[in-house]
C-alpha cells in the first residue's frame, strides 16, 4: 500500500496524489483520516458543482470502502 501524506499539504501535487490512492485504493482506511476526507472532498468541489462532487465522494467512498472490505453502513 502506498504510504501517502495526509496532513500538512504543501503544494496541490500533495493533494493529487492523495485523490489518486483514494481513487485507486492504495490508501488504507487507517491511513484515510478526516483530514484526508476533507482535502479529497474539497478536490472534488473545487472540480465540480455541488452535486456532481458529492455523488463522485459518494461512489468512490463506497468504492474504497468495498475494495478494502470495510462495512460501513
Amino acid at each position: 500500500m502506498l504510504q501517502t501524506k495526509i496532513r500538512d499539504f504543501t503544494n496541490d501535487e500533495e493533494v493529487r496524489v492523495l485523490v489518486r490512492a483514494f481513487e485507486e485504493a492504495t490508501i488504507l482506511p487507517s491511513q484515510f483520516h478526516h483530514c484526508a476526507h476533507i482535502a479529497v472532498a474539497l478536490t472534488y468541489l473545487a472540480e465540480a458543482p455541488l452535486d456532481d462532487a458529492t455523488v463522485r465522494m459518494r461512489q468512490m467512498l463506497q468504492k474504497f470502502t468495498q475494495r478494502h472490505g470495510v462495512n460501513v453502513y
